[in-house]
């Protein structure tokens, strides 16, 4: 597959994917908006660079587009919008060019790195399982990241279910930019993903007032630190949609709090309310329990422009919030139609068993001071007019969350975060005073410093992965042999498939390894914890030749049990290997 630059490596190209999804397309529509403030209008260049990048993979999908000529054609475009913008600008000498320039305060830099410091701390174990890295053995692997492939090759992922694309579209640009399956690129948006919200929300909320940028990282660190589960923990580092969506929403819901207008509706707060906006419907598109956040954020809207703003601002910007909802919608319903078969998540308990399932797993997991916080920002919530309307979509989260999806604690992060910062917003809403930023010094920065100094930045944090291409293909081969289960079952995996032998495997990350795809008519997966179908059945009996069989024993339910121990009397097969609770069985040589 040749790259975005065809003559480049894989790295370059990787750099010039990253790039993109974060920098490129903001940089050109700021250009039109008059946002002097720095945290903002960053903001609004990496929310619309997302954006952008979300509609852009879709509509390739859906009108059948070749992916790289098609991200081709847009980055020569948007290079040459944004050289005659300069230009332009430029030829206007009566005036100075303040377009494509922020204001930048003391307070901005301090607060930035500060807290770039907290996350360091807060992800410690996100730098201990190493960066840059690949994919586990997990739903990122077997599910996220497929889709991004599929994705990737210009076409919808029929199989999805109707899981929102936001994450896998976003990682299908860095495989159409390098011409390659190898991860790390997807990995290091990911690390994006999960530090810029919120260092960029913390330095906007410091305008506001201090307090409010020192709970948003009180309560992240707090709660990251709580989580007891090995499991769950593992999650972050590994990649999970889940962490992304619960950072947006908990970004977009602390910004709106903050900026809520109390008799006057001014720029810097229409602003701030259209960020949060696009914060939780990026959550929404991740994982769908935001979008009723989403909703409620945008009548919000449209209710104080309505009793704050004159008839122009308020159409305008009724119309943009509006739009910006929609066009999220459209592309959720554009790859929503293309859908093989939906259905909703499952809960394998007992409706009996759900709710107290549910009270076990907040109390394993987190100490009862953070439970008594995070429990009473749920109390307070409809009682406190300046987050009231928070209480419709956070107790229905947590409801729906109780009933349907209560198997573990995934998709109650973002609710648990909002949850416990409600009390400190109160507080702070009721004591805190106005920012004061009139004498603090200040530097206008330009746009385009700016910018390289990101792209620097993405150089000096990518430099491990500056090798050639064939070094970092076999690096990439060597590390997804070391993962999922473990070079001790890949690698006779890897033996037994180049032998010419079939394999049933319960495990799906074999699926996934780049090494193994000309094998794969050879692979059949199948669900280990469900009773015998008559299609397993049938593979089995007629499978011919080499055959292999993985499955953790302890685990398996008893009618594949038994097939499997026909089957290996049957055809002579003998345990192989046993590693991390799972057993392969293969014929001798």
């Amino acid at each position: 597959m040749s790259g975005f630059l065809g003559i480049a490596p894989i790295y370059v190209n990787g750099l010039l994917a990253i790039l993109f999804v974060f920098v490129l397309p903001g940089l050109v529509l700021v250009r039109a908006l008059d946002i002097p403030n720095f945290p903002q209008r960053w903001f609004i260049i990496f929310l619309s660079s997302l954006t952008l990048n979300h509609f852009l993979v879709t509509l390739v999908a859906a009108l059948h587009f070749d992916p790289l000529q098609t991200y081709r054609a847009v980055t020569a475009a948007l290079i040459a919008a944004l050289l005659v913008m300069m230009a332009r600008k430029r030829a206007a000498v009566s005036t100075p060019d303040t377009s494509g320039a922020s204001i930048v305060l003391l307070s901005d830099v301090k607060w930035l790195a500060g807290s770039l410091v907290v996350l360091g701390f807060t992800y410690f174990n996100v730098w201990k399982h190493g960066v840059p890295n690949i994919f586990q053995g997990s739903d990122v692997s077997v599910s996220w990241n497929v889709w991004a492939l599929i994705w990737s090759q210009g076409l919808f992922p029929v199989s999805s279910y109707g899981y929102p694309q936001f994450v896998p579209t976003t990682w299908a640009t860095t495989y159409i930019f390098t011409g390659s399956t190898a991860q790390y690129f997807a990995y290091y948006t990911y690390i994006v993903l999960i530090i810029a919200p919120i260092a960029l929300c913390t330095t906007v909320l410091a305008r506001v007032s201090w307090r409010y940028a020192a709970s948003l990282l009180f309560v992240f660190a707090w709660f990251v630190a709580e989580i007891q589960e090995p499991w769950l923990r593992s999650t972050l580092q590994e990649g999970f949609p889940d962490w992304i969506a619960a950072i947006f929403a908990f970004c977009g819901v602390m910004l709106f709090v903050a900026n809520s207008p109390e008799g006057r509706y001014d720029k810097e707060q229409m602003t701030a309310a259209l960020i949060s906006l696009s914060l939780l419907s990026i959550a929404a598109a991740t994982k769908p329990q935001y979008g009723l956040f989403t909703a409620a954020i945008l009548i919000k809207i449209c209710v104080d422009a309505t009793k704050y703003l004159q008839r122009d601002q308020r159409t305008r910007l009724i119309a943009v919030a509006i739009g910006l909802v929609s066009a999220f919608a459209a592309a959720y319903m554009l790859y929503y139609m293309h859908l093989a078969a939906h259905r909703m998540p499952d809960n394998p308990l007992p409706a009996s068993e759900r709710l107290p399932h549910a009270w076990k797993l907040l109390n394993s997991n987190f100490t009862w001071p953070f439970r008594i916080l995070a429990f009473a920002g749920l109390a307070m919530v409809p009682f406190v007019r300046s987050v009231r309307w928070l209480a419709l979509p956070l107790i229905l989260g947590f409801l729906f969350w109780a009933k349907m999806l209560s198997y573990d604690l995934r998709n109650l992060l973002g609710l648990l975060l909002i949850s416990a910062a409600i009390p400190l917003c109160v507080v702070t809403r009721r004591f805190a005073t106005t920012a004061v930023t009139s004498n603090e010094r200040r530097w206008r920065v330009r746009d385009a410093t700016v910018a390289a100094g990101v792209g620097v930045l993405c150089v000096v944090l990518t430099l491990p992965l500056a090798m050639g291409d064939e070094r970092l293909k076999q690096r990439f081969a060597d590390e997804q042999l070391s993962k999922g289960l473990g070079i001790e079952l890949n690698r006779p995996i890897a033996e037994l498939l180049g032998r010419g032998c079939g394999i049933f495997s319960a495990d799906g990350y074999i699926h996934t390894v780049s090494a193994f795809q000309p094998y794969r008519s050879q692979m059949e997966f199948f669900h280990y914890t469900l009773p015998l179908t008559d299609l397993l059945e049938k593979q089995l009996n007629e499978s011919t030749g080499c055959l292999s069989i993985m499955y953790p024993p302890g685990r398996t339910h008893p009618s594949i049990l038994a097939v499997i121990d026909a089957a290996a009397a049957a055809r002579g097969l003998a345990k192989v290997v046993e590693h991390n609770g799972m057993v392969l069985l293969a014929p001798g040589r």
